[in-house]
């Protein structure tokens, strides 16, 4: 889907039925919204609003559910903003954005994941697609995930480097973590490495 093609949004709580498979939409945009007032300054480059454009959805299979984030932002000096807020409004009914598996935006950046949206998706796993070029997932990202749910499983494409990655002698090597999701036509859920060494 283009969105800058078809000069349009997502209507929030799109859906599409692929035999079994619901994939649900919950965001995505051709510009941001102004009300967001991130077009590109000082303090907010031009990547800000490419990333607050992304698609955000999920997939439900077997009554199971995987949110994807995109490359979406919401957490602006420690306050609800764009993409986050976007789909926190417009999803009322936050069971519809209940999921099991949740694939962090912006790679964990320290932008992304605002508390509110954490708790209204409430994940039993976080998967951070994140390597070492831009020291993702941030901190305090991973921090707000553990403050809002202990029990949560934190599963990156840099597990080696996980916790460590902030330093400057991250060894990471991309493409060494693969995560295989599985859901059995029984709805059993798996989420786990698959070593590829």
């Amino acid at each position: 889907m283009d969105l800058f093609e078809q000069d349009s949004i997502i209507p929030p709580g799109l859906e599409e039925q692929h035999d079994d498979v619901t994939i649900r939409y919950f965001s995505g945009f051709n510009v941001p919204q102004e009300s967001w007032h991130i077009h590109g300054n000082d303090w907010k480059p031009q990547g800000y609003a490419l990333n607050a454009v992304s698609i955000t959805m999920q997939l439900e299979y077997k009554g199971k559910r995987i949110f994807y984030g995109g490359d979406a932002i919401g957490w602006l000096a420690d306050t609800l903003t764009a993409t986050d807020k976007y789909i926190l409004e417009n999803i009322p009914d936050y069971d519809l954005l209940q999921s099991e598996i949740m694939i962090v935006p912006h790679h964990g950046s320290w932008n992304g994941s605002s508390d509110d949206l954490i708790k209204a998706i409430d994940p039993k796993f976080a998967i951070f697609s994140a390597g070492t070029k831009h020291n993702h997932p941030n901190e305090s990202t991973i921090e707000r995930f553990v403050k809002n749910n202990s029990s949560i499983i934190l599963i990156g494409t840099n597990k080696d480097d996980m916790y460590e990655h902030y330093s400057k002698n991250n060894n990471d090597k991309i493409g060494d973590d693969e995560i295989h999701i599985t859901i059995s036509e029984y709805s059993e859920l798996k989420c786990e490495y698959l070593n590829i060494q």
